[in-house]
C-alpha cells in the first residue's frame, strides 16, 4: 500500500434549493445524454479491452466525494499483469504520463493526486487496523435477547503490511489515502518511527476480481 494525496477535510455547510433539488436531476439527465452521445466510443472502447485485456471490462470502485459522502465509480479495466507457473503475479503493464510523476512542475493538466508504489527494497513495517461499525446493523441492531448485535469485525489488525518508508515521520492525525483501501490516519496513541500504526477511517471498496 502507498500514500497518494493527503485528505483534506473541509466544513459541512447547508444546502440551498439549487442542490437539494436540483443539482442531483440535473446531473442526471446530463450524464444520461452524454452516455447516449459517446455510447459508439464507449462501445467501442469496451470491445477493445475486452480484445486486448479481457474480463472484466469495467468494474465499480467506491470514493469519498464532497464532504466524506461516497459515491459509485465505473471504470474501463486499463492494466494487466503478467503470471508465473504458480499463478503469482510478477509484473504489472500501464501507462503514466512522465511529466506529472511529481504532482507539480508542468502546465495545460490539474492533478489532484499522485499514485506511487512502494518499493520491495525501500519500506517500512506497519500495523493496520481496519475499523468497521461496532454494530452489524446488517442483522440488526439488537438480538432476541435485547443484547447489542455486535459486529465481530469491526476491528481487523494487520501487522505485516509495508508503507512507503518516508511514512515513518509522520505524525499523530495525519492522514492518507493508500491505493484502492481508503483514507487511514496515524494513530496517536500507539504509532511510532519504529513502529508505526494507521487506522482506517474512510474505506473504498471496489467489485473489481482479477480473472482466474
Amino acid at each position: 500500500m502507498g500514500n497518494v494525496l493527503e485528505n483534506e477535510v473541509k466544513p459541512i455547510h447547508k444546502m440551498g434549493i439549487y442542490e437539494k433539488y436540483i443539482k442531483r436531476p440535473l446531473d442526471f439527465i446530463l450524464s444520461l445524454c452524454a452516455i447516449l452521445v459517446l455510447s459508439p466510443v464507449l462501445l467501442l472502447v469496451a470491445i477493445l479491452v475486452k480484445i486486448k485485456l479481457g474480463s472484466p471490462v469495467i468494474f465499480k470502485q467506491e470514493r469519498p466525494g464532497l464532504y466524506g459522502k461516497i459515491f459509485n465509480m465505473y471504470k474501463f479495466r486499463t492494466m494487466t499483469d503478467e503470471k508465473d507457473e504458480n499463478g503469482n503475479v510478477t509484473e504489472i503493464h500501464c501507462t503514466y504520463d512522465p511529466e506529472t510523476k511529481c504532482g507539480t512542475g508542468f502546465t495545460g493538466r490539474k492533478v489532484k493526486g499522485t499514485i506511487q508504489w512502494v518499493s520491495a527494497e525501500k519500506n517500512v513495517k506497519a500495523e493496520i487496523r481496519l475499523y468497521e461499525n461496532i454494530v452489524d446493523e446488517e442483522k440488526g441492531v439488537y438480538n432476541e435477547d435485547g443484547s447489542l448485535n455486535l459486529n465481530p469485525n469491526s476491528l481487523t489488525v494487520l501487522k505485516d503490511c509495508y508503507v512507503e518508508e518516508n511514512l515513518a515521520d509522520a505524525k499523530a492525525y495525519d492522514s492518507f489515502q493508500f491505493v484502492r483501501q481508503g483514507f487511514f490516519c496515524v494513530d496517536a496513541k500507539d504509532s511510532t518511527p519504529e513502529h508505526p500504526v494507521f487506522n482506517r477511517i474512510v474505506s473504498l471498496k471496489s467489485s473489481f476480481k482479477l480473472p482466474k
